[in-house]
C-alpha cells in the first residue's frame, strides 16, 4: 500500500510543499518514510532557506523549488537505497553543500552512519549546525576534499553507499566517489538528460576505478520539469592504490 503523507492544504509552508512533491516520488518508488520524518526534512529546509540569505548553500530561494528540485530529488536517492534492503547503511555524501541529498536520507535512514563530505569550510560549519539542529548524531562533517577523504584508511572502501549530486562531470565524480565505496556497495548519481553521452565517455573510468553501471533510471520530479536520470553504479572490484589522483589531474584530465 502506498503512503499518503497527511498534511492539509492551503497553508503554503515547506511541509506542505514537501508533501504535494514527495507523494508522487512515494506512489512511484514504495519509498516509506519513518514516523516524523516528513516534518524533520521540513524543519531542515526552512533552516537551509534561512542560513542561505546569508550564505551561498543552494540556488533554491523559494520553499516551493527547494521541495520540488532538491528534497525530493532526495526522496529518489533514499528510494534507491531502501530497494537494497540492507539493514547495515554507511552512507558518504560527496560535495554535500547545503546537504543534499545527505542530511535527507540521514533523517530518512535513522540508524545510519552518514558522513557529509565538504571541503569547503563555510559549508561545512553549517552542516554540522543542521545536524545538531535537526538531531542527527550519526551525522558527521569531514570538512576535507574527498580525494583526500579516500586516501585515508578511516575512509577509503568504507561506506556500502556513496551519494554525488551535481558536484563535477560523471568521470571525475566517480574518480572522487567510487574509492570511498566499498566491494559490493552502490554509487548513486542524478545526472541529466544526457547520461548516456556522459557514460560513453566515462566508460574507462568505471572500469578503471571499479565500478560497473548497474541502472539508469529516469524520473522528473514534476510533469512539466525536465528529465533526471538516477544513475547507479555497483563496486565490483576495489580500486587501485593509485586512484584517486591529486585534484587538479582529476580535474583537467579526466580518466576517459
Amino acid at each position: 500500500m502506498t503512503q499518503r503523507l497527511p498534511v492539509a492544504p492551503g497553508t503554503g509552508s515547506l511541509l506542505e510543499e514537501c508533501a504535494r512533491y514527495f507523494d508522487p516520488v512515494l506512489e512511484r518508488t514504495g519509498l516509506v518514510l519513518p514516523e516524523g520524518a516528513l516534518e524533520r526534512i521540513a524543519r531542515f529546509g526552512e533552516y537551509l532557506l534561512e542560513t542561505n540569505a546569508r550564505v551561498n548553500l543552494t540556488a533554491a530561494r523559494s520553499r516551493s523549488e527547494l521541495a520540488r528540485r532538491h528534497l525530493a530529488d532526495a526522496m529518489v536517492f533514499a528510494a534507491a537505497i531502501q530497494e537494497e534492503r540492507n539493514p547495515t547503511i554507511s552512507l558518504v555524501d560527496v560535495g554535500s553543500g547545503g546537504g543534499l541529498p545527505g542530511i535527507p536520507l540521514a533523517i530518512v535512514f535513522p540508524e545510519a552512519a552518514v558522513v557529509l563530505v565538504e571541503s569547503i569550510t563555510k559549508k561545512a560549519r553549517f552542516l554540522r549546525e543542521a545536524a545538531s539542529e535537526i538531531g542527527l548524531p550519526r551525522v558527521s562533517v569531514d570538512n576535507r576534499r574527498a580525494e583526500i577523504v579516500a586516501r585515508d584508511p578511516e575512509g577509503r572502501e568504507r561506506f556500502r553507499f556513496a551519494t554525488s549530486r551535481a558536484c563535477a562531470a560523471l568521470s571525475p565524480a566517480c574518480e572522487y566517489a567510487l574509492p570511498l565505496v566499498s566491494k559490493g556497495g552502490l554509487l548513486l548519481m542524478a545526472r541529466g538528460p544526457d547520461v548516456h553521452r556522459e557514460l560513453v565517455e566515462a566508460g574507462k573510468s568505471l572500469e578503471l576505478l571499479g565500478g560497473e553501471v548497474q541502472s539508469v533510471e529516469p524520473y522528473t520530479l514534476d510533469e512539466e520539469g525536465p528529465q533526471f536520470h538516477i544513475l547507479k553504479v555497483r563496486k565490483i572490484r576495489a580500486t587501485p592504490e593509485r586512484y584517486p589522483r591529486a585534484s587538479a589531474l582529476i580535474r583537467t584530465r579526466p580518466l576517459s
